[in-house]
């Protein structure tokens, strides 16, 4: 057991680059965090409010109210913040924001529609942002009504007095609160949807920006606000009028295209068919026109019978919460193709890194090694994620009757290609691969590799069976220069490996390196 339970540590470590000594907080843990001295952010302290268990299972989902000295109102602001079970801070987590309509706080979402859209975040691993819908305080300006001043800050940066100061929404929503999450949460990918004002607020900003976007959606938005009584009072009241509105305003900025944003391939909307707003303040009709003329694709789901309220929202969320996921992930993925490796300064090089060692039966520990560079026919590669199979701990315990000590175990993993020995021209440095311990010759005499019912290629079959490379060496060594041997021609539970150029698969940027090494096995 003792065995088991460093091979699963170290397993999954070398997948989070564990060897580089990374701090691990406490899974949704947030009682101290410093901000990081970066533009639009004060570095102060963000003040848990509260933390509240929403999922199911030991781990759970949490959802915290979290209070931070906004940069962009000039005010204390309160955000709510859903993290999944699967949140770490050792890799990036997206997160969908939800903007809430009039009247609301950063609380409402989270009370009437929670329960329904947690659970669906946690399922589909996103976490879900719910700031408050303007600045509040004692010195901030309000108004009488409900539709301006506090609860109704239309997500826009006032420039008429007295909200000039405080109300900047849109810089909130945007720059600060993202960046914010980033540098506090690892909150990577985002995407946007709201109700009503929160909708309105949803699609003028992801229109604005859409390649900071990776989907947009909204429940009952007020589409077209320069044209609805909501709008000509708010744009009046913070613009100084309606025709300084019309940037913020969907229906315009579709009006002004002439083709559709490529970076959304569709907008959900859904819209009750007794929304008591729907004809005089939503305009849902003229947002329509206007993508119809640009040639954007929007679905707009007309729910028969449902009104403007939370239950109208409760009953759908999940399904917008899917839609988010499914371009959040990939959009996390396409970021994560796109990642650049400098390898120049260890290419022709031995590199020094650390792995773990098999010592002898149940006898592994993590060591600094050195991992000479690939010779003809070999692809060396860095190792960024790892999965675990019974194989290993088959040889650990000293049941495989080919086991040989010391060696470096692991053959499931996703890396990159560091460099390539001389004659490679399958792979190359930067390439997305899995290492494979039954390999692949491809030449026309091997009936195992031409066959239609097998590949078991025996082409290095005797050196891989001796922990060797094919020319019959090793490439690991000890810090006392003493040799370590090969497992299954992979050796993946270490940051750098050496294979055979047939026992390398190319696969897509696009596949996650942490999910693509579970093909590993064979």
């Amino acid at each position: 057991m003792r065995a088991l339970t460093a091979l699963v540590i170290s397993a999954f470590c070398i997948g989070v680059n564990a060897f580089t000594n990374p701090t691990f907080r406490s899974r949704n843990d947030f009682s101290s965090l410093q901000s990081a001295a970066v533009v639009g952010i004060d570095s102060t302290t963000l003040t848990v409010v509260s933390k509240t268990k929403v999922g199911k299972g030991a781990n759970g989902g949490y959802y915290h109210r979290i209070k931070h000295s906004s940069t962009s109102t000039g005010t204390d602001m309160i955000f709510g913040l859903f993290l999944p079970s699967t949140y770490n801070l050792s890799s990036s987590t997206p997160v969908m924001f939800w903007l809430s309509g009039l009247t609301c706080d950063d609380t409402n979402f989270a009370q009437k529609a929670g329960a329904k859209a947690f659970d669906a975040a946690e399922k589909e691993g996103i976490a879900i942002v719910m700031p408050d819908t303007s600045p509040r305080g004692d010195d901030v300006p309000d108004d009488e009504g409900y539709d301006l001043g506090q609860g109704a800050g239309f997500y826009v940066d006032a420039t008429e007095e007295p909200f000039a100061k405080n109300f900047k929404m849109r810089t909130y929503i945007t720059s600060e609160l993202p960046n914010l999450l980033e540098e506090e949460f690892r909150l990577g990918a985002k995407s946007i949807t709201g109700h009503s004002m929160g909708g309105h607020g949803a699609l003028s900003i992801a229109f604005e920006d859409p390649s900071s976007w990776a989907a947009v959606s909204a429940f009952a938005p007020i589409t077209n606000p320069c044209l609805c009584p909501w709008g000509e009072k708010a744009f009046g009241a913070y613009l100084g009028g309606v025709e300084q509105g019309g940037a913020f305003d969907a229906t315009h900025i579709l009006n002004d295209r002439v083709a559709p944003m490529v970076e959304f391939d569709d907008i959900l909307i859904d819209q009750g068919t007794d929304d008591e707003f729907l004809k005089d303040q939503l305009n849902s009709e003229q947002l329509m026109a206007a993508a119809e003329k640009c040639g954007q694709t929007i679905t707009l789901n007309m729910r028969e019978g449902f009104d403007h309220s939370y239950h109208f929202i409760a009953a759908f969320i999940d399904d917008h919460v899917k839609f988010h996921a499914e371009r959040l992930h990939k959009k996390q993925r396409l970021a994560l193709a796109e990642t650049k490796y400098d390898f120049s300064a260890t290419q022709g090089k031995p590199i020094t890194c650390k792995a773990m060692v098999a010592r002898g039966v149940n006898d592994m520990k993590e060591e600094e090694i050195f991992v000479a560079p690939p010779k003809a026919g070999e692809v060396r590669v860095k190792v960024v994620a790892n999965a675990l199979c019974h194989t290993d701990i088959y040889t650990l315990e000293g049941s495989d009757p080919e086991g040989l000590f010391p060696c470096i175990l692991g053959h499931e993993a996703g890396c990159v290609v560091e460099s390539v020995g001389e004659g490679v021209t399958s792979v190359k440095p930067g390439d997305h691969v899995l290492p494979c311990y039954t390999p692949q010759c491809g030449e026309t005499d091997c009936v195992f590799c031409m066959s239609e019912k097998t590949n078991l290629c025996p082409k290095i079959r005797s050196t891989q069976g001796q922990g060797v490379m094919p020319d019959g060496t090793s490439r690991f060594t000890d810090t006392e220069g003493e040799t370590i041997y090969h497992f299954m021609g992979c050796s993946t539970m270490s940051e750098y490996t050496v294979l055979a150029e047939i026992s390398v698969a190319k696969i897509s940027k696009e596949i996650a390196l942490e999910k693509a090494c579970l093909f590993g096995c064979g």
